[in-house]
């Protein structure tokens, strides 16, 4: 009995999935999808909510040579230049300066590889991409779209890290 349930859930899983990603490639008008999309996918249809931004043994790993005090101070850096960092990326939309998007993008970037946020550095680097397209004035469709799209997740899954690294923190006291 378990057996079959679980191949039903499996199968809805599946097709909620496909649709899901169908909807997605209208949405965002685009006609291939990484293996991130997958994730993303699965995570919305398993009902979790993407909030695990950290891979916390890569995290661990990465920060296992430092003293603890450094590591909070490191985390504590991140929250302070946080709602500066967004602000920044806010006007520069708002005054279609790509050129300033595209850097403060690629900054945050190189903050979240730090954490080991893969997602969250994954939308970083689709955004910088996008808004270095827009100030070169490439000729790729829809890319303000793509962009529109994007940056929002990119917004939300930082302040998803935010609340990671606040529990990452409490490792370190």
């Amino acid at each position: 009995m378990i057996f079959i349930i679980e191949n039903h859930i499996l199968c809805y899983v599946i097709l909620l999935s496909t649709i899901s990603i169908l909807i997605y490639l209208f949405e965002s008008k685009r006609k291939k999808i990484t293996k991130f999309d997958f994730g993303i996918f699965f995570c919305i249809f398993m009902n979790y909510k993407i909030h695990i931004m950290i891979e916390k043994q890569l995290f661990l790993d990465t920060f296992k040579a430092f003293d603890k005090e450094v590591v909070v101070e490191i985390i504590n850096i991140f929250f302070e230049e946080y709602p500066e960092r967004f602000s920044k990326m806010d006007k520069n939309i708002a005054e279609l300066n790509f050129k300033e998007l595209a850097f403060n993008a690629h900054s945050l970037k190189g903050v979240v590889s730090n954490f080991a946020a893969p997602i969250l550095f994954e939308l970083a680097r689709e955004v910088e991409n996008y808004s270095a397209s827009l100030r070169d004035n490439s000729n790729i469709p829809d890319i303000k779209e793509k962009l529109i799209y994007t940056y929002p997740k990119m917004k939300s899954a930082t302040a998803e890290l935010y609340s990671d690294l606040k529990e990452m923190e409490k490792y370190y006291f």
